[in-house]
């Protein structure tokens, strides 16, 4: 990773002008900083993998919404159509009747 490399060229700057007594020190605490860095580096790249499957399911979720509008549409007209149609043979019979 490029972080490490930042990491030890750090390291590499501090140690010179360190007393030897604390490099130890050092360089635990840099281990710590580097795990805890690769830690979110994953937990970034994990996340990134959800959202990416939530955006693949998102899509899916929104084309069968469109889908099912459209349906929506398409049987309303119909409904609207056998009911026009019904009222009006109804008017027909009515009107058969009145002549008979």
């Amino acid at each position: 990773m490029e972080c490490d490399v930042c990491f030890r060229s750090h390291l590499e700057l501090v140690l010179p002008e360190t007393a030897p007594a604390g490099h130890a020190s050092l360089q635990q605490e840099l281990a710590e900083l580097q795990n805890r860095w690769d830690g979110l580096l994953s937990k970034l790249a994990n996340a990134q993998t959800s959202l990416t499957q939530l955006f693949s399911h998102w899509k899916q979720f929104e084309d069968t919404v469109d889908k099912l509008a459209e349906w929506i549409k398409v049987t309303a007209a119909q409904c609207i159509r056998q009911f026009l149609k019904k009222k009006s043979l109804e008017r027909i019979n009515l009107k058969w009747q009145q002549v008979l």
